[in-house]
């Protein structure tokens, strides 16, 4: 038999971000379960675990380090801890572009786009689930972000370690929210 929440659950950024009201989470079962006679023991714990997965795993730490950043109320609400998160995350990203076996201007333009490419993919996936917003940056701030003269051909000379980034920040989206997906799924099925 599948319980029945009062907070409809649609996906693991809401989830994650609804969690994070508070640093300890301890009210979220009275917030989550507003019936008295209901009640779901662990509710918050089993949230949090999901998470702390991700924090815990020395492969998957950057993901968490992402997905704080893009879904905790907590980090959302503290202008220190969002500037925080988003460097590291930057950090992460970085070292993988060192990686690259790319040319060293394709290299140097990824690198100085990598900023600019957590706060677009952060914008892209907010936790209330909207269904499209327009880009946060011009063209004309990422060309002057990348070294391109001319904003017109900043897909032609910029486009590809824009794009790589991008991609690679959206596949880490994909990636912190499987923990929280799973314990969704464990949820419905019980």
């Amino acid at each position: 038999m599948s319980q029945e929440f009062d907070l409809p659950i649609y996906s693991g950024r809401q989830l994650w971000h609804y969690c994070t009201y508070s640093m300890s989470c301890s009210g979220l079962e009275e917030r989550v379960d507003s019936s008295p006679m209901r009640k779901f023991p662990g509710y918050e714990k089993g949230i949090l675990a999901a998470i702390n997965t991700l924090r815990d795993d020395v492969d998957r730490h950057h993901l968490w380090v992402f997905g704080s950043l893009c879904w905790d109320a907590y980090v959302e609400g503290s202008d220190s801890e969002r500037w925080k998160y988003a460097a590291q995350t930057v950090e992460f990203l970085q070292l993988r572009l060192s990686f690259q076996d790319k040319p060293d201007k394709w290299k140097e333009r990824a690198h100085n786009l990598a900023r600019f490419a957590v706060w677009e993919v952060r914008h892209r996936n907010p936790p209330d689930m909207s269904e499209s917003r327009p880009a946060l940056f011009t063209t004309i701030i990422l060309s002057k972000a990348a070294g391109v003269a001319d904003p017109g051909n900043f897909r032609r000379d910029a486009g590809e370690p824009w794009d790589y980034l991008c991609n690679e920040l959206e596949s880490w989206v994909g990636k912190a929210l499987e923990p929280l997906a799973k314990w969704i799924e464990s949820k419905e099925a019980a």
